[in-house]
């Protein structure tokens, strides 16, 4: 459905009424409402939505404390983007064109000419596959609101932040016990294995995952590299994996993936590089949370007169 608005009403004080948890909750409510197929709302429902519309000098106020907000998450992403494509260079630049190291010695490689003292090894010589697991649904005492981080593809699909601290749903202690799930620290790069392949992020504190995972937990390589490896290699991984439902990338596929491994110092040097990267995009992110809690939180209130815009 396409809402134009009319001289009562700004087109962004429109998109902001929206944009209200509100709003969206009743709209949600009618559609479900309805039986069918997929739940649906009419236009006669949306025309005959009602909401409190204060003069336009009142909404060009509103707008203007709203749209600020949102200004300043755009433009946290577009630095983060910015840094994100600062990092994805730099490591083409290391570990595929091997720019730094064009003056010294290469040497023949299964996967090509590598400088010399590098090697080819697996996925699992620079970190730990780990996989998941879920709680039997059926047990309520094994989910909560507030327990143990838990999280699945799912969760990375409506979650475009790189950083992840915890899923829709938490699992208790007792839940955890009750699976195949592992614990793993801040710093894990979670990797989505099946439905689908290749939902990329890096855990902000402890967390486990569902088995629709194969993260990995750093060890010689640090997170940065981790990350980047899995980003460049997402297509090659997809490729060889397999299942009649559905494709899934298994422990032995991620484990067996092949990687060139720099000395120990030339990897220490990349994550010293990228870090700053890392923690100024983490603080973007978290900074972003802010804000948008912020902006949900004032824009009902504001709407309702509960606020004075002036």
């Amino acid at each position: 459905m396409v809402l134009r608005a009319n001289e009562k009403i700004r087109p962004l004080y429109l998109y902001y009424i929206l944009q209200s948890q509100v709003v969206i909750d009743e709209l949600q409510m009618l559609a479900e409402s309805r039986s069918g197929t997929f739940p649906q709302i009419t236009f006669s429902e949306l025309s005959l939505l009602t909401t409190e519309l204060p003069d336009i000098d009142s909404q060009d106020k509103i707008i203007n404390i709203l749209k600020s907000l949102d200004d300043k998450i755009e433009l946290n992403r577009r630095i983060n983007a910015n840094l994100e494509a600062q990092a994805q260079a730099l490591f083409r630049s290391w570990f595929v064109d091997f720019e730094p190291f064009r003056d010294g010695p290469f040497v023949d490689s299964e996967l090509g000419k590598i400088p010399q003292g590098w090697k080819v090894g697996t996925l699992s010589e620079i970190g730990d596959v780990i996989g998941g697991g879920t709680p039997s649904k059926i047990v309520s005492e094994y989910y909560t609101d507030d327990g143990i981080a838990w999280i699945t593809p799912k969760d990375l699909s409506t979650n475009n932040c790189k950083f992840t601290s915890k899923g829709e749903t938490d699992i208790s202690e007792l839940g955890y016990k009750n699976s195949s799930a592992k614990l793993m620290p801040r710093g894990s790069v979670l990797f989505s294995s099946r439905a689908p392949i290749g939902y990329i992020s890096i855990a902000k504190n402890e967390i486990c995952t569902n088995q629709g995972f194969k993260s990995i937990v750093p060890k010689k390589a640090g997170t940065c590299f981790i990350y980047y490896f899995l980003r460049n290699n997402t297509s090659k991984i997809e490729s060889m994996a397999s299942g009649s439902t559905f494709k899934e990338a298994s422990g032995g596929l991620m484990k067996s993936l092949e990687v060139i491994i720099p000395s120990n110092k030339i990897l220490t040097a990349f994550e010293e590089a990228i870090q700053p990267l890392f923690n100024m995009q983490e603080h973007n992110e978290d900074e972003n949370a802010r804000l948008s809690a912020l902006r949900d939180t004032l824009l009902p209130k504001l709407m309702a007169g509960e606020i004075n815009v002036e």
